[in-house]
């Protein structure tokens, strides 16, 4: 909401309390929300403390960097507020005449946001109280929280429960809704992944636009960041808590029931009041926070005793309990006392149950120590050979198997006392840690920001980052075995082996130097060519680069027959193969060669293809050669004996050279038969054939076709 006219908003505020006057709740003013003491500081630096109604909810110190001015801090409630019928107010109760906290941004207008964070001064509830934030319209809130240990709490779990308007329509009384867009239709709206409070999209002024929340977990802090978004706007905050009452009675003998005393502890054991009990035994601790975990101590008088444990534990997260009560009775003579304490440091244990057995090992009776460690036992008839044990003790203790003997005479009061105990603590679990450095080796220096992980046996993983030294360190680490494992940054490797054990013991709580090496890996280059029988290149084969691990990759040779892979882990061990191109081959054997990395590139590989073969071509068939010049005088003559000269090639069916003329007139018409005079006679009647003529005439017959071959090359050229 944001002040136009101060003297109008103060003329509306009272006519609303006149008008309202006559029917106002008379439980209002009897409401648990929270006050807030004044702004402390200056503007931007304001601090203030909060506090909630319920006794022992926890006060919360308030810090802010919200801008000053009109309107900022603690407000009345009379013109604001939450009705009975708005959510909150139906929980919790009307806010009218409570305060709440008005804040801003950083500044007025485009301001950044203000950080407004209440620290608690112990954790809260974990249910029963709530927080409401108001006129959430131009502007939007970031709610965040941490828990008991200082961990961010999850949106989910801080309890949204609905957005309302408390202008709206119906509510009774009305609050002050002056202002543009106040017809009480406007809501923002929650974010529960985000834990954003987002006012209307428009960014309007509007009035009464509220979220409320109620926590399911414990809070040591809760923090507000109000970003402005149009206008200089404010948003309110309340909050509110539910009391329980915590009561009992306590039963004793007759006259001795008044004056018996009390003690409350809270759930972190710190005693925070304490009462005595009124004549007819009854007791209050008044109205409490919704607190789970409390614990009544009850102070045993003198001559009394209790057959129950004088300790009680109480929830007070759903509603009032009156009935934590005590009973008890006189103790009667003869009585057997003793105490039970710790080992080691001699302080009383309370809550511990000491059994008594007779002779034959029948129970007789059990007893509960109180605050200061005591125990007794009364009326314990006479006989001999009893045996006192601790059989149940309190936790953070071990059990004992140390008993007592005593004896209970006849015709005696005198008790027996002295019969004490001591209980050994349960030992602390053996913790340690495991620290080492890491070294980025390319950089000859620390390597900072690198992720750590420690996974135990169970298989639960542990994750911290080394800092601007290289250092890590896990602390709190549970006794036993542990991976740890360095995880390298983008563009590096592990030097060596990227996980190593690391014990602790409870002779070794500390391992130290688990140490790692990360380096920024040099890649490498393959390169080479690929040619023919004549050393010429070869395009277009293709290279396929099987690596150590990883895919296949191929490549192909370019115009010049050279081929590369850029840019490879230095590993040995990789595989080359050629594919040669459509017209040649090679053997499978020098297919495939080696290479190794780890030295550097390796740019000299060189594959040799071979062409693959193809048909001869055909000799030049008889139609092709011209008419022989050979006279017939000089033919040999015929014989029966075979010719030395070279037979004539079979061209039948072969085709035509292309480069050779066919035409119908070049064809010869085959060789005559010889009609020369015969030779002298062999011994077979014909002539003695001494090879002179048979090279002359073959020498002839090519002299005929070279001559018959220029004269067609002739005819052709000039055609």
């Amino acid at each position: 909401m944001r002040p136009v006219v101060r003297f109008l908003a103060v003329v509306v505020a009272a006519s609303l309390m006149i008008m309202s006057a006559g029917w106002l709740p008379a439980a209002a003013a009897e409401t648990s929300w929270a006050s807030f003491g004044p702004l402390q500081g200056a503007s931007r630096d304001y601090t203030t403390t909060m506090r909630q109604s319920p006794a022992y909810f926890p006060a919360a110190a308030v810090t802010t960097t919200s801008v000053g001015g009109s309107g900022v801090g603690p407000q009345s409630g009379a013109s604001s507020f939450l009705a009975p019928t708005t959510p909150p107010g139906d929980a919790y109760g009307s806010s009218r005449n409570q305060p709440y906290l008005n804040l801003r941004p950083n500044g007025l207008s485009s301001a950044p946001p203000s950080v407004t964070t209440y620290t608690f001064e112990r954790p809260t509830p974990t249910s029963g109280w709530t927080f409401v934030l108001g006129d959430v319209d131009a502007d939007r809130v970031i709610i965040t929280a941490t828990d008991t240990d200082g961990h961010p709490v999850a949106p989910a779990d801080l309890g949204f429960r609905s957005v309302f308007n408390y202008c709206a329509a119906g509510t009774t009384p009305k609050p002050s809704c002056s202002g543009p867009g106040n017809d009480g239709s406007d809501l923002p709206s929650w974010d529960e992944k985000t834990g954003v409070l987002n006012g209307n999209d428009a960014a309007a002024d509007t009035a009464g636009a509220a979220a409320w929340f109620e926590p399911t977990v414990a809070l040591s802090s809760l923090t507000f960041t109000y970003e402005q978004r149009s206008g200089s706007p404010v948003y309110q905050t309340w909050f509110a808590a539910r009391s329980y009452e915590l009561s009992g009675t306590v039963t004793a003998p007759a006259g001795e029931q008044g004056g018996i005393g009390l003690r409350l502890v809270d759930p972190d054991g710190n005693e925070v009041a304490n009462t005595t009990t009124e004549d007819d035994g009854s007791y209050s601790f008044g109205e409490l926070a919704s607190y789970d975990g409390y614990q009544v101590e009850l102070d045993r008088p003198s001559g009394l005793t209790s057959d129950d444990p004088l300790i009680q534990t109480v929830d007070l997260g759903s509603g009032d309990r009156i009935d934590v009560d005590f009973a008890l009775r006189a103790i009667e003579p003869v009585q057997v006392s003793g105490t039970v304490a710790d080992t080691e440091s001699g302080d009383p244990i309370p809550g511990t149950t000491v059994t008594l057995t007779d002779s034959n090992g029948d129970t007789v009776d059990t007893a509960v120590t109180d605050e200061d460690g005591g125990y007794v036992f009364d009326n314990v008839p006479v006989g001999d050979d009893y045996q006192l044990a601790v059989t149940d003790q309190p936790d953070g203790y071990q059990p004992t198997d140390d008993s007592l003997t005593i004896d209970v005479p006849a015709d005696t009061e005198e008790p027996i006392t002295d019969q004490d105990f001591t209980l050994d603590p349960v030992p602390s679990p053996v913790s340690g840690s495991i620290s080492g450095t890491i070294t980025d080796q390319t950089a000859d220096g620390p390597a900072a920001a690198v992720e750590v992980t420690a996974t135990d046996a169970a298989g639960e993983s542990y994750v911290t980052h080394t800092d601007s030294d290289g250092d890590y360190t896990f602390d709190e680490m549970p006794a036993g075995d542990y991976d740890v494992t360095v995880v390298p940054p983008d563009g590096t490797e592990v030097v060596g082996e990227d996980t190593q054990r690391a014990t602790i013991t409870e002779d070794q709580t500390s391992v130290d130097d688990v140490d790692f090496v990360v380096a920024t890996p040099v890649l490498n280059d393959i390169a080479g060519s690929v040619v023919d029988a004549d050393h010429d290149p070869v395009p277009g084969a293709v290279l396929t680069l099987d690596p150590p691990k990883g895919e296949e990759i191929t490549t192909t040779t370019n115009k010049d027959g050279d081929f590369g892979f850029e840019s490879l882990p230095p590993q040995d061990g990789y595989q080359l193969t050629v594919t040669p191109p459509d017209g040649f081959t090679i053997d499978d054997e020098y297919a495939t060669q080696p290479v190794d990395l780890t030295d550097g590139d390796v740019t000299d590989i060189s594959f040799a293809v071979t062409a693959e073969e193809t048909a001869p071509p055909s000799s030049i068939p008889p139609s092709s050669i011209p008419p022989s010049s050979i006279p017939p005088s000089s033919a040999p003559p015929s014989s029966t004996r075979p010719s030395s000269a070279a037979p004539t090639p079979s061209v039948s069916g072969s085709p035509v050279p292309s480069d050779v003329p066919s035409t119908p007139d070049q064809t010869p018409t085959g060789a005559a038969p010889s009609t020369g005079p015969s030779g002298p006679a062999g011994p077979d009647g014909g002539l003695a054939s001494t090879g002179g003529v048979s090279l002359i005439i073959v020498f002839a017959g090519a002299l005929a076709i070279l001559a018959g071959a220029g004269t067609l090359a002739l005819r052709r050229r000039h055609r």
